[in-house]
C-alpha cells in the first residue's frame, strides 16, 4: 500500500534527522521528486528557509502541518564523499570553496548566522559537478545586530569564539575553513579523542600546515585566512571570494 501525506508519496527513506525519518516524496500533482523533513510548523528553521533563496542552499517547496518538503540532493553529503574519496583535488576544492562562501556571504548579509557549517550538511546535487546545497538550519539565528552567546554546533567545526561565549556571523566562516582544511587532507586541522580535548585544543592550539599540500602557498593563505582565531583578522566570506586562490586559474 503507498503511503501519502499531503499530496505527496512516500518513496524511500533518505536519512535520519534530529525531529525523525527525512523521506524521498513524489509530489502527485507532477511527479517531482523532493526530501521531506518531518517540523513544527511553527520552528524556526522554516521561517528561515522561508527568506531564503540562493542556489547553494537548499529550496523550502512546501509546509504542511508537521513538515517540510525541500529540494532534492540525492548524492549524498560531502561527509560521505570524503570518505569515499579520501582527499579531493585543488580543482575540486576551489569549485566547493566558492559556493561555500556564496552561500555564507548570502546569509551573513542578512544577518542569518547558520551556527552548524559542516561536512554532513553540505548535500550534493551533482557529483561530477560538486554541484551543493547548505542544509539543517535547525540551529540557525538572526543576529538582529546583537552578538551571541549560546554555545552550539559540532565539535570539530565550531570557532574559538563561540567557545568563548560571544560571537557573530564570523564563526560560519571558521566552519568552512575547517571544511577546506578537510577536503584536500582528510583531516581535521585541530584533532581530538574528545569533545572536551577538541575544544580546548581549538582554543589553545595553532592550526599545523605540515602536509606537502601546504606547499601551495595559495591554498595555504586562503586556508589559513578562513582559519585565523581571532573573528577580527578572519577572512570575510566576500575576501575569501576574492582571494588569488579562488580567482586565478
Amino acid at each position: 500500500m503507498v503511503s501519502t501525506i499531503g499530496g505527496y508519496e512516500l518513496n524511500g527513506v533518505l536519512g535520519e534527522g534530529m525531529n525523525g525519518t527525512v523521506h524521498r516524496v513524489k509530489r502527485l500533482s507532477d511527479g517531482k521528486c523532493f526530501a521531506m523533513k518531518p517540523v513544527s510548523t511553527v520552528s524556526r528553521e522554516v521561517y528561515l528557509l522561508g527568506k531564503i533563496d540562493h542556489p547553494h542552499v537548499v529550496r523550502l517547496i512546501d509546509v504542511g502541518p508537521s513538515s517540510m518538503v525541500l529540494e532534492l540532493a540525492e548524492g549524498g553529503d560531502l561527509f560521505d564523499l570524503l570518505h569515499e574519496v579520501g582527499r579531493f583535488s585543488v580543482p575540486d576544492l576551489k569549485n566547493m570553496a566558492q559556493q561555500m562562501l556564496s552561500a555564507t556571504e548570502y546569509l551573513g548579509e542578512r544577518g542569518i548566522v547558520h551556527r552548524d557549517i559542516k561536512l554532513e550538511n553540505w548535500v550534493i546535487v551533482n557529483k561530477e559537478s560538486l554541484d551543493l546545497r547548505l542544509i539543517d538550519f535547525g540551529l540557525s539565528v538572526e543576529t538582529k545586530g546583537r552578538r551571541l552567546s549560546k554555545r552550539v554546533g559540532s565539535s570539530y567545526y565550531i570557532a574559538p569564539e563561540v567557545l568563548k561565549g560571544l560571537y557573530s556571523i564570523e564563526c560560519d566562516i571558521w566552519s568552512v575553513g575547517v571544511i577546506c582544511y578537510m577536503l584536500v587532507t582528510g583531516q581535521p586541522p585541530i584533532p581530538g579523542g574528545t569533545d572536551d580535548e577538541i575544544f580546548q585544543n581549538i582554543l589553545h592550539r595553532q592550526v599545523v600546515f605540515s602536509s606537502y599540500i601546504w606547499e601551495n602557498l595559495s591554498l595555504r593563505s586562503f586556508v589559513s585566512g578562513l582559519l585565523q582565531k581571532s573573528p577580527s583578522g578572519r577572512m570575510t566570506a566576500g575576501e575569501g571570494m576574492k582571494h588569488p586562490f579562488i580567482c586565478n586559474k
